[in-house]
């Protein structure tokens, strides 16, 4: 999964938060290579690379929600809040059926937005695009306790 939130200023210049540490994965989610630690490095990347990823424990169809909370990485110096706030993230299912999924963003425990995904998601790679509105924006005060978090189920 390729995470990335693109925070466009006035002056046409983008400035990227990164995920930059773990926070909560109770869940057991992996990366790539199967470890569950560090799991921020698969998904910091600059350029888009399916080679690394997270991946949410296996699960049944009905069965709990997984989860997975992770940091994000402060703007530059001097960067104020212009234009929307674009939130990218891919996604891929490694069996067939449906997949709901959220990914949520946070500034500590307060909700900032939340997008809810019911799709049948292919073994390809998908490509989803939130914009924050105003009010979202200007809700985020805080870049040192901001995180995102995606939860998955099997339907």
């Amino acid at each position: 999964m390729t995470l990335l939130l693109l925070f466009n200023q006035p002056t046409s210049v983008t400035a990227f938060l990164r995920a930059d540490a773990d926070d909560t994965n109770t869940d057991n989610w992996v990366d790539q290579a199967g470890s569950s630690s560090n799991l921020f490095n698969a998904i910091d990347e600059v350029s888009v690379d399916d080679a690394d990823y997270i991946l949410s424990p296996a699960i049944t169809t009905g069965g709990s929600w997984t989860k997975v909370k992770i940091r994000l990485s402060n703007p530059a110096p001097g960067t104020t809040l212009g234009g929307p706030i674009k939130v990218r993230y891919r996604a891929k299912q490694t069996n067939v059926g449906n997949k709901w999924f959220a990914v949520t963003l946070y500034q500590g425990t307060t909700v900032i937005a939340s997008w809810d995904h019911v799709v049948e998601l292919t073994t390809s790679f998908q490509t989803f695009t939130q914009t924050l509105t105003a009010p979202q924006v200007a809700a985020i005060t805080d870049f040192d306790d901001l995180y995102i978090r995606f939860e998955d189920v099997e339907i």
